[in-house]
């Protein structure tokens, strides 16, 4: 008997979710609970803060919603919202004294207190050691905090409405020790849950969040994590390593991979996908960026520096497929999700014609939202509406939509709702574009799938793509692959137009895609959909395939321009448009990856390495150890070098000052300076993205060869004095 093709809907929701319940959203005068929010989720009109008076309302429900308040404070909340409670102690009443007048409107018609909110975000974000603030006796805020948490279980249960409207349950887990986002939204299969959320008071590591989704939170069949905001993560979100500094081994990488299946692309405080910095030969790699160092007392806030590479989604999967070439697992392998992180208790609030705001007192007004900073100087309109998920699943029930979580078949919008496919097989045609769902499942295998072994006589991959447009929204522009693949310890990454409105094609000279052209007229807010297309389709075959190469896919579709939501606000409210970000934008989705895995038979006939290119490892046998630092001086220090990389054959020209400045001539289009430090056998250095990594040198056969540090344990440079 065959197996039934699946008939999957793709349903649209809200996985990143904060309410007045949230102490920081509480204090910023956020008007929704949990129970406002999921009505807000189905469709009924609310206001996002006690002072705001333009209504908001979603103009087509959304299929799912979690409530992801923090567990941060949860029981401190709790204290502040029992009027009932009046503490003895004069420090504990005059500190809720203050948080509740956060919610009273004032003279001047405005509330909240941005000074609490910093005091709530170190007491328990910031400070890498937490301790709680004082907010009473430790029994009376634990029962604040398990009485919230069995409310919100019992409204989620309330709104659950299978096949209508799903209401999951999450929390969010919150450490951000000295500004490092490492963020992590929990979310499970149905209301089996434990007592109380994991707080970062409880657990600051990772590593501890996964023992308590393991004991705790239920395994792996009833707990799912997202990291998200790894724009934010100064490089530790992907950072291959343990939380003690450590490298990662096989089985770090299988327990990152089992419980953090999924990573948001997507929110209201920046695009994660990739930077122009990481991804410079992609022309679309500047939508809605946001790297932030934003000064909160002594700390900073964003990723002012670190390895930016770890700082993406695009990244990470590189990194990914590295690890899996060092240690035999990818612990990167995470399908995509998008959020709001909206801290005003509105689920889905991503229309870009009527947004209102999303964080309470701090964007409550047009002005705010157009000319406002964030304490430390961040424009307010550099934020977004945020992003939403897509589901494919077979009903729109829990069990049924975790399942999907669980086996990574998701995809992330930029906030609208254009519907895209991604199957991945050995032998799609074009004519398997007039089916794509059958094709894909009865022969391939789709978006969050590892592709299966190849056949013998594949010679290549091939993707089968397609993308709807909004059906309320704007046509479609292009779809895009985007492969990422290693070699050597070394990441790569090549961008493909494999569909285009208009019969647009590449450049045969170039590749480029002539751009799609643009309708809005940014003086009124308005567009047209008389260019794109309203469906775009594709069999692509990867004619760069080598079977014997580790790689991952996923598609990006982009719409044609339309009007930024600060476009729309600022016409809204005839006020004149900022200049401090575009004044259009193209929306976009991105499909979850599929992984291509070398079998044993690619594997093995792979062609050998050229017997010039050695590893760390193999040198360490013969007994060449890296050079010291008198050595590497005299190499170095008062010289210009000539390197070339082994692998690709890429020159350029270094210059070592001997006052510890590198001049590099040959990697861009004008000589970079960075400087160099010669310390422990090793030269530290520092990229062209401002991350630093180290270089071993050793002396082999007369030669001077390179291994970076992050290459995983590869020689993949010669190094020769000029």
């Amino acid at each position: 008997m065959s197996t039934p093709i699946p008939s999957r809907n793709p349903y649209f929701g809200d996985l990143h979710v904060h309410t007045a319940w949230s102490l920081d959203a509480y204090v910023m005068a956020a008007l929704n609970g949990p129970d406002e929010a999921f009505r807000f989720a189905k469709g009924e009109p609310t206001h996002s803060s006690l002072m705001n008076t333009e209504e908001s309302r979603l103009q087509r429900p959304l299929d799912f919603s979690a409530v992801t308040d923090h567990a941060e404070w949860l029981g401190e909340s709790g204290v502040i919202m029992d009027e009932v409670y009046k503490p003895q102690d004069p420090e504990v009443r005059k500190r809720l004294a203050t948080y509740r007048s956060a919610r009273v409107i004032r003279e001047d018609g405005r509330a909240g207190d941005f000074s609490a909110m910093v005091e709530i975000m170190f007491s328990g974000m910031i400070d890498p050691d937490p301790k709680r603030v004082n907010f009473g006796p430790a029994d009376r805020v634990a029962y604040g905090a398990k009485t919230l948490w069995r409310r919100m279980v019992e409204i989620a249960n309330k709104h659950d409405d299978p096949g209508r409207f799903t209401a999951l349950i999450g929390f969010e887990w919150t450490p951000t020790p000295n500004g490092v986002n490492l963020h992590r939204v929990v979310i499970f299969r149905g209301d089996d849950v434990p007592d109380l959320p994991l707080s970062n008071y409880e657990a600051i590591r990772p590593e501890q969040l996964w023992e308590w989704l393991e004991t705790a939170g239920g395994g792996p069949g009833n707990v799912v994590a997202i990291t998200h905001n790894a724009n934010a993560s100064g490089g530790a979100m992907f950072n291959p390593r343990y939380s003690d500094g450590r490298e990662l081994d096989a089985e770090y990488a299988r327990r990152r991979a089992l419980w953090e299946p999924l990573t948001e692309v997507h929110q209201i405080k920046g695009n994660s996908e990739t930077s122009p910095a990481v991804s410079p030969g992609d022309d679309f790699a500047g939508f809605e960026q946001l790297e932030t160092n934003v000064k909160l007392g002594e700390m900073s806030f964003g990723t002012a520096a670190g390895q930016r590479v770890w700082s993406t989604v695009r990244g990470g999967l590189q990194e990914g497929l590295r690890q899996q070439e060092k240690v035999g697992v990818n612990p990167f392998q995470a399908g995509f999700t998008g959020g709001g992180d909206d801290h005003s208790g509105q689920p889905g609030d991503t229309e870009a014609d009527d947004y209102a705001g999303s964080h309470g007192m701090l964007d409550d007004a047009c002005d705010l939202r157009l000319h406002g900073t964030v304490e430390g100087g961040l424009s307010v309109a550099l934020l977004n509406p945020g992003g939403l998920t897509g589901i494919w699943a077979d009903e729109n029930t829990r069990g049924s939509l975790f399942d999907a979580l669980r086996r990574r078949e998701t995809f992330c919008t930029s906030g609208v709702r254009l519907v895209p496919r991604l199957f991945a097989g050995w032998d799609f045609t074009d004519d398997d574009t007039r089916d794509v769902a059958a094709a894909g499942y009865s022969r391939g295998v789709p978006m969050g799938s590892e592709l299966a072994a190849r056949p013998r006589d594949a010679k290549a991959s091939t993707l089968l793509v397609h993308a709807a447009k909004d059906a309320a929204g704007a046509n479609l522009d292009r779809i895009q692959v985007v492969k990422c693949w290693t070699r050597r310890g070394m990441l790569f990454e090549k961008i493909y137009d494999v569909a285009a409105s208009g019969g647009r094609v590449p450049d045969p000279v170039c590749g480029a895609l002539p751009p799609v052209g643009s309708t809005v007229d940014i003086n009124r807010a308005t567009y047209t959909n008389d260019i794109g297309a309203t469906e775009l389709s594709a069999a692509w075959t990867d004619l760069d395939f080598d079977p014997s190469v580790p790689c991952v896919y996923y598609a990006r579709i982009l719409e044609i321009p339309t009007p930024r939501w600060s476009t729309y606000d600022a016409v809204r409210h005839r006020q004149p448009l900022t200049t401090a970000v575009p004044a259009a934008v193209q929306q976009r989705a991105w499909t979850s990856p599929v992984w291509y895995t070398p079998g044993e038979q690619d594997r093995a006939a792979a062609p050998e390495p050229r017997e010039d290119i050695f590893t760390v490892a193999r040198l360490a046998e013969r007994g060449i150890l890296p050079m010291g630092d008198e050595e590497i001086r005299q190499v170095t220090a008062g010289r210009t070098v000539r390197t070339v990389n082994l692998v690709t054959g890429q020159a350029a020209t270094l210059h070592y000052s001997r006052d510890g400045k590198r001049t590099v001539a040959g990697l861009s289009d004008r000589p970079l300076v960075t400087p160099y430090e010669i310390r422990d056998g090793r030269r530290i250095e520092t990229t062209v993205l401002g991350d630093a990594f180290s270089v071993a040198l050793f002396s082999v056969d007369g030669r001077i060869l390179g291994a970076r540090e992050d290459e995983a344990g590869f020689v993949n440079w010669e190094a020769i004095p000029q």
